[in-house]
């Protein structure tokens, strides 16, 4: 797919001459300086990510139709990874993503739009965009109601907006700490999310159903009583996965997530959660 003309949708963007847009200004990114990096050495051989975009990919292709003539702004999207994914849906996908090491990695992976900044700075105009996503991103954010809004601000009238974010307070860890997250959600929290930054819930549910009592005993266990991480914390317990009997384990635990969301069924329960929401009017 072809690269978009992005100054179309924001004012304060140039385009470098590796191809990747720029906004003008910098602005302070919420994100450990080597996260992108260590989710790129991991993002092609995971589970986790792989089956995170299935069902990502699952409940967009549920809205195909209205999210045609406008493009889709996958934002803070690191290295790619989803992007590509939403990409292959047929939709016209842009990168928005303040990390360099991530927009260029983003754009070597084969994504034509890349921008390396965020929707303030790079000034994206009203109503410019038919969807928007943001896939572990929201969690990261220390004003999530004005980062909601702002993403509102930029999708037209009816736009759809996606998001993934870990579930359960409960399972905070140091995992999360060292993630630089500011929260875990519950699916009620969500919904008060939505309300307050001025969108109608379509669809909230659940993914990753057999993570919860694994994240709970490797992590948020060993955390609520004062024991250090047992191992590095780059990457969550659940992309460490090596393959082998559990990882077999987990993908066939799996089975039946991403049909289900596919039919617009909402699980009750799993280790993140899903959201498609419209923004009112």
């Amino acid at each position: 797919m072809g690269s978009l003309d992005l100054t179309q949708f924001a004012s304060a963007i140039e385009r470098g001459v590796d191809g990747i847009w720029r906004s003008l200004e910098a602005e302070a990114i919420s994100y450990p300086e080597d996260g992108n990096e260590a989710c790129f050495a991991v993002e092609e051989n995971s589970f986790w990510f792989a089956h995170r975009n299935a069902v990502i990919a699952a409940l967009i292709g549920r809205y195909l139709d209205e999210l045609k003539g406008a493009p889709f702004a996958d934002i803070g999207g690191g290295n790619g990874f989803v992007a590509l994914a939403v990409q292959a849906l047929g939709l016209p996908t842009l990168l928005v993503e303040p990390g360099p090491q991530g927009a260029a990695r983003a754009h070597a992976r084969g994504l034509s739009s890349v921008v390396e900044g965020t929707l303030d700075s790079c000034c994206f105009r009203d109503g410019c965009l038919a969807g928007a996503g943001m896939f572990d991103v929201v969690e990261h954010i220390a004003d999530d109601v004005g980062f909601l809004r702002e993403t509102r601000r930029a999708l037209r009238p009816g736009g759809l907006l996606f998001l993934a974010v870990p579930a359960y307070p409960l399972l905070w860890s140091h995992e999360d700490a060292a993630a630089g997250h500011e929260r875990r959600y519950t699916a009620v929290a969500m919904s008060r999310l939505l309300a307050e930054a001025g969108f109608e819930k379509c669809y909230l549910g659940h993914f990753f159903r057999p993570l919860p009592p694994l994240i709970g005993l490797m992590r948020a266990l060993p955390y609520r009583v004062g024991l250090a991480p047992a191992a590095p914390t780059a990457a969550s317990v659940a992309r460490d996965h090596k393959p082998g009997l559990a990882d077999r384990a987990i993908r066939a635990l799996l089975t039946g997530e991403v049909a289900a969301v596919a039919r617009g069924e909402e699980l009750a329960f799993g280790g993140s959660i899903l959201v498609a929401a419209r923004r009112l009017n």
